[in-house]
This record gives structure tokens, sequence and C-alpha cells, in this order.
């Protein structure tokens, strides 16, 4: 028979055992880390533009004769016939009045018309500035340069930069004996497109996603410069994608 210092022995030995199978034995870990690599593809297109938008401002003043607003539409619908272009491609967009001063004294009322005029080539708006300028409508100028398939061809170019830095995944992991993985990171670096204006010798760009906001004057009130070009519209676009190197 066990005697009571025997049984808070075994007591003590069988509480010490159900402590120790409680404790956790910290295990050497670390991190895999997946090896990988960072490429950039970048793909341009150029598309000439096929919408282009001009703002004709007709103006009349009481205290000036021959400068009617009327006299000016039927001098505006005479040259949109004589160049065959279709009369409903113009809307009238804005209209306003307002009181002219001089030498703090009222001097007549200023009457504005704007119309937009939807053009698809330079030659066309080269042939209208010139006979506008003719008819002695002084006021107009490009308001927005687009194409009317641009949202088709942004996605071509996407589509094109992506295969670019896939290409170059591969190209480069081939050298070392490596194959590209599964995408792990895609990310848009750049989406922009320069619609470019040549007026004589002075070239000028609208800003990158802004050109629908902005305008370029290719005549002045009382200046028109002949000859007037366009360029291309530069579509870009780059994209930075993170490819993890096949196991």
């Amino acid at each position: 028979m066990y005697n009571n210092k025997t049984l808070l022995s075994i007591a003590f030995l069988f509480s010490s055992l159900t402590l120790f199978s409680q404790r956790t034995i910290p295990e050497f870990s670390y991190e895999v880390r997946q090896p990988y690599i960072d490429v950039t593809g970048t793909a341009t297109k150029e598309i000439a533009p096929d919408e282009i938008y001009v703002l004709i401002s007709l103006i009349e003043k009481t205290n000036e004769k021959g400068s009617s607003i009327q006299s000016q539409e039927e001098r505006i619908r005479a040259i949109l016939n004589g160049l065959k272009l279709d009369i409903s491609n113009i809307k009238l967009s804005d209209t306003r009045s307002e009181m002219m001063m001089v030498d703090n004294k009222e001097a007549g009322i200023k009457t504005t018309k704007d119309y937009v005029l939807k053009l698809s080539t330079a030659n066309e708006v080269s042939e209208v500035f010139g006979r506008l300028s003719n008819a002695n409508i002084k006021v107009f100028k490009i308001l927005r340069i687009t194409h009317s398939k641009i949202d088709e061809y942004r996605k071509e170019v996407k589509i094109a930069a992506l295969k670019a830095a896939k290409e170059k995944a591969e190209f480069l992991l081939n050298a070392v004996g490596e194959k590209p993985g599964r995408a792990l990171e895609i990310n848009e670096v750049s989406d922009y497109n320069y619609p470019w204006i040549r007026n004589s010798s002075n070239m000028q760009a609208f800003t990158p996603n802004a050109y629908a906001n902005s305008s370029v004057s290719i005549s002045e009130e009382g200046n028109f410069t002949s000859g007037s070009n366009f360029r291309e519209i530069v579509l870009r676009s780059t994209f930075q994608v993170r490819y993890a190197i096949a196991q």
C-alpha cells in the first residue's frame, strides 16, 4: 500500500508531465519567396483623325453695318454647299448678347452665336478655314480632334503593350534557362494620346488625355494662316508586369 508521501510524489509527477505536454516547441521557420521578374511593355499606334470639331463664332454689332448674323449664316451655308459638306454637321452651340461700352458709355449691343462644325479631314479644315476667312468670318478655331474608333484602337494598344511585356519576360528568362510563370501583378503605368496640330511654322501639341477640353486656334481675329495640317493622333500605353519564374 502506498503511503501519503508516495501518493503526493505520483501526483506531482503526473502534473509535471501534463504541464510538459502542453508546452510548444518553437520550430525553425522561414519565408519562402516566389522568384519573379519585373518587365515593362510599351506599344504605340498612330491614327489619322477622322472627327475634327471646329468652333465658328458669328458676331453682330449694332454699331456696325453689314455684320448681321443672318447674313453670316447665309455665307456659311453657301460655303458648306460649295464644298459639298453635309449641312447637318453644323450645330448651334451657344448664343449670347452683351452691352458694348466706350468711355463708360453704351455703344451698342454685341450678339454672338457659336456653331460647331464636324469635319473629317485636314483638307476639309483647310478649305473651310480659307473660305470662312474670304467670307469675312474671322473667329473660328479647332475645338477637338479625335477618331470615331479611338476606344477600339486604345484597347488594341493596351493588348499590344501587355504582349510586349510577356515577350520581354520570355526572352530575358530564356537567356538564363528559365521560363515565366503566371502574372503576379499588372500595373498600367501610362495611357495617353497626343493629337498634334501644325499651324504655319509653329507646331503645338495638346496635353495628354485632355485634348477634348483644349483648343488650338488656327485663326485669330483678322489673322488667318493657310496651309494648316495635322499629324496623326499618337496612342501609347505602358504596363509593368511581374511574372513568377516557373519552378
